[in-house]
């Protein structure tokens, strides 16, 4: 059985920190903390803000979907990426819509809320999907085990 191609525990650990430092620019943390008052503290955050909006936006929610659920398929790498994003973007327009008509105000903590609940859903699903085909990589790779039968992309 072949390892995942690009998602692995990095992987992983990129989305959790993207996540963590979107979050704490909503809730502007760096003024908090002072760092703001910091010109490389603040030129560091605002950087690293930046750079992990364009991973969210470019590949998280559905970058899973193409690298673990149809892993077998016979996609590509770069395949998978620009379907990734693509489809990104496209649940992003349709977040917007539905949050629109449901009532919602449309500010980045509805994307953001939108974004780790669909990303979440996704990462259940796929570990419902190894529990069923007694298939346990992705949850050998949370737990840290290495798995013997592991190829990688490069």
């Amino acid at each position: 059985m072949l390892k995942y191609d690009f998602y692995n525990l990095k992987n992983n650990q990129i989305s959790i920190f993207s996540f963590t430092i979107i979050l704490f620019n909503l809730i502007n943390l760096n003024n908090t903390l002072g760092l703001s008052e910091i010109f490389a503290l603040n030129l560091v955050f605002q950087l690293s803000v930046i750079f992990c909006t364009i991973y969210a936006i470019s590949l998280l929610p559905t970058y899973p979907i193409f690298f673990i659920l149809f892993r077998e398929k016979s996609f590509n790498s770069l395949e998978k990426l620009n379907l990734t994003i693509v489809i990104n973007l496209s649940f992003y327009i349709l977040t917007a819509y539905i949050g629109f008509y449901l009532g919602f105000p449309i500010t980045a903590l509805f994307f953001f809320l939108a974004l780790l609940i669909f990303y979440l859903s996704v990462i259940i699903l796929i570990i419902v999907q190894e529990l069923r085909g007694h298939n346990l990589n992705f949850i050998k790779e949370l737990l840290f085990i290495k798995s013997t039968n592991s190829k990688k992309l490069f």
